[in-house]
Order: structure tokens, then C-alpha cells, then sequence
């Protein structure tokens, strides 16, 4: 008896792959609204270009929300070398000083800002100090005393930290004379030199990606304590996959998720894969992952058009595919036999794995290096061999498997086919 899969579970499979992906990677049409407040001068637009790779003041697409506070759209901007429009939208306290009537004015507008609780509503406050003054002072610790008041994480930013005793001073007093702020986080947003009696000394830039897991931290929380009424799970979760996709500081938080794409793809492909014929189900596997590769494109800023120039549709299906399809099936026995479907679909979650920590690899290095994609296509086939050929036997194999946590064991679409 034979068993063939029917187009028509193909596509069901697919269907459930991409299911999958908007549950778990979507961003929906959320926008993420940070409010960055602070006083003039304080290296707020810094620490956004250092954060996401913009300069919301230099672009000079800020609109009024009041005469105190400006508003950058998100839409009004691209992520990266993308096409597609940011989806973080920030707030600026452009008219923020010390003198009382002004900071009641701003703090008054804020309030009305949290209080509206729609999708322009901010999520996220950043208020920045800058560390060289080495005091806060009593006008901002009242200011930010009654921002802790809002429905809103409130994380104290100390920017150009260069000096760590002025930083360290700064940070003692604002834990001790700021009440129920969520957290406080030392930044230098831009690498940069300093004079000193020694000479010039280079400072690289640090605290970005401590701030970003605070803010994923508390914006967690105060979801999950019902402050923010209008999300949901999935809006939460949509916004936390925008902040991942857009920050340009945390290599490992961006492959974290990308390993995430790679592993439900390679538990599709596993069932996809699920023909005991071998090499038949190269091609079928091409169309999931061409999907996965496109959704490691967006968590890297990298637009479909782009991906497509890998080829990958083509080494799939090239002498080296199948040439490294084949040598994967020849580690094992029992090819053709009801094991030997199973042992397909490990071989074809093998291969996905493969080419996707290779499109990890080469997404990564096209925006952290700002290499052309394009430029890296000899990378990305090295990668894909390399990681392939690393698996010499089924103990390999089955290692592999478990080391990403894919089970090939899955239910398979297979319609039976009288003899």
C-alpha cells in the first residue's frame, strides 16, 4: 500500500505553520508608545538612536501634542533598511524646566495622555537625567514622584554615565529620595571619547540593553496586573514582538526569538516531511521554509525581497540540496517503511534547522555588520553545509532533534492510497 500526501494537506500544514507564526511572532497592527521625558539637553534623542537606530530630533518629524510635549508617529518612519513603517511612537517633553507652573502644565498632559486609554495611550515611561550634573534636582524628584503615580512604568535613566562615582552617587539618591519607581539603569547610548589628565579615553556604550529587558520587565508586569485595561494576551505579546523586532542592541534577544521561528518550522517540515520516499519531500519543503526565513527577516529588519536573493528555493532543490538530503537519509535505516516516515521527517526538520540557523547567522551580521544581504549569499551556503555535515550518524541526528527541542513525532496528514 502506498501513501502519498495530497496537495491539499500541503497546504493544510502550511496553513498551521502560519497560524502558528501569527500567534507567536506577530505584530499585528499594535503600536508600542514610549514617553521619554526629561529635561532639555539631557541626550534623550540619543538614547532613542542608540535604542533603535533613529534620531526622532534630527528627522524633524515631530508633531505637537501640546506646547510641552511632542509626538514622533511611528509610521512616519521605516525600521531600519525596510520598508516597512516603525510601529514604536514616542512622546518627548520638549517644554519640561524646572520652574513649577511649567512642570504642572506637562505633568498635567501626561496625565491626560495615560488617563485616554487608547491606542496612542503611552506604555513606557523613560525619564532621563544626565549623570555629569552628579544631583537630581528637588523639582525633578517631585516631577517624577508624581509619574509614579500614572498607570505606567516609570524607569529613571541616568544618561552619559562616562563617570562611574558621579553615576553611582546619582543613582544612590534617586533610589533613596524616589519612591516606587520601577527600576534605575546607568547608559551610555553613543561609544565616545573623553578628555582627561591621562589623555583621551575611549568609553563604548553600555546600560541600552539592561534598559530594554527593564522595560520588557515592568511592561510585562503592569500587564499582567490588569494596569493597562485595554491589552489583552495577544496585544501584549504583539507589542513585545515590535520592541524585539526594532531594538538594534541585543543580539541575543533577537536570536532568542529567531531560534523560536527555526524550531515550529522544523516541527512543520517534520510533518511536512512525512513521505517514505526519499528526496520527494525537498520540494514540498521549500514553501515552509521560505516562510521562516521570511519571518527571521522581520525580527532583523530585513524585507522579503531581500531574503528571496539567498536562493533559497533553488539550493533546496540544487545538486547540494539534494546531495546533503540524500547523505542525511543514508544514516539511518528504514527509508520507506512507516519508521522510515518518521526518520523523513527528522531528516526534512534537519534540513529547515539547518538553513535557519544559517539565515540567522547572515540576517544578523546584515544589520549588525551592515552587510548587504545579497553579499552574504556564499555565507549563508557555507553555513547551511557546514551545519548539515556536522550530523554524521542517527545519534547525531536524534541529539539535534532534542538539543532544539523539535518532536518529529507529530500527527501526519497522510491519505492511504489502495494498492
Amino acid at each position: 500500500m502506498n501513501q502519498v500526501v495530497k496537495d491539499s494537506n500541503i497546504n493544510n500544514m502550511r496553513e498551521s505553520l502560519q497560524e502558528k507564526y501569527e500567534k507567536q511572532f506577530s505584530t499585528g497592527n499594535q503600536e508600542l508608545n514610549i514617553l521619554v521625558a526629561g529635561l532639555s539637553g539631557v541626550g534623550k534623542s540619543t538614547l532613542i538612536n542608540g535604542l533603535f537606530g533613529y534620531d526622532i530630533a534630527q528627522a524633524g518629524i515631530g508633531k505637537p501634542q501640546t506646547q510641552e510635549i511632542a509626538y514622533y508617529a511611528g509610521a512616519e518612519r521605516k525600521i531600519g533598511k525596510s520598508e516597512r513603517e516603525s510601529q514604536i511612537s514616542f512622546y518627548d517633553t520638549v517644554g519640561l524646566e524646572l520652574e513649577e507652573k511649567q512642570r504642572e502644565k506637562v505633568f498635567f498632559d501626561i496625565k491626560n495622555l495615560v488617563n485616554r486609554e487608547n491606542e496612542h495611550t503611552p506604555h513606557i515611561c523613560w525619564y532621563c537625567i544626565n549623570s555629569e550634573g552628579a544631583r537630581i534636582q528637588d523639582e525633578e524628584i517631585d516631577f517624577i514622584s508624581q509619574l509614579v503615580t500614572l498607570k505606567i512604568p516609570v524607569i529613571v535613566v541616568l544618561t552619559q554615565a562616562y563617570s562611574q562615582s558621579k553615576a553611582d552617587e546619582l543613582e544612590k539618591q534617586v533610589r533613596l529620595e524616589v519612591k516606587d519607581i520601577c527600576d534605575v539603569v546607568q547608559v551610555v547610548a553613543v561609544e565616545s571619547h573623553q578628555e582627561s589628565e591621562r589623555g583621551s579615553i575611549h568609553i563604548k556604550s553600555f546600560g541600552l540593553d539592561k534598559l530594554l529587558e527593564l522595560s520588557l520587565k515592568y511592561f510585562h508586569l503592569y500587564a499582567s496586573e490588569g494596569k493597562y485595561n485595554d491589552l489583552v494576551d495577544s496585544k501584549v505579546n504583539q507589542l513585545t514582538n515590535v520592541l524585539i523586532n526594532e531594538q538594534v542592541v541585543d543580539k541575543q534577544l533577537k536570536r532568542k526569538q529567531a531560534r523560536k521561528v527555526v524550531n515550529v518550522t522544523m516541527a512543520g517540515a517534520a510533518s511536512i516531511g512525512a513521505i517514505p520516499i526519499p528526496f520527494a519531500d525537498a520540494p514540498l519543503l521549500v514553501g515552509a521554509q521560505e516562510m521562516m526565513m521570511v519571518q527571521i527577516g522581520k525580527i532583523y529588519q530585513i524585507d522579503p525581497k531581500d531574503i528571496k536573493k539567498l536562493g533559497l528555493g533553488t539550493l533546496i532543490t540544487s545538486a547540494i540540496g539534494k546531495g546533503i538530503v540524500g547523505r542525511l537519509f543514508k544514516l539511518v535505516p528504514g527509508v520507506g517503511s512507516v519508521v522510515g516516515a518518521l526518520i523523513t521527517g527528522g531528516v526534512a526538520a534537519v534540513i529547515t534547522g539547518s538553513l535557519g540557523s544559517a539565515g540567522m547567522a547572515v540576517c544578523e551580521s546584515s544589520l549588525f555588520e551592515d552587510i548587504p544581504l545579497d553579499n552574504l549569499k556564499d555565507k549563508f551556503l557555507e553555513l547551511f553545509k557546514s551545519t548539515s555535515e556536522s550530523i554524521q550518524s542517527k545519534e547525531d541526528m536524534d541529539a539535534y532533534l532534542d538539543e532544539v527541542e523539535v518532536d518529529v513525532k507529530v500527527n501526519h496528514h497522510i491519505d492511504k492510497e489502495a494498492e
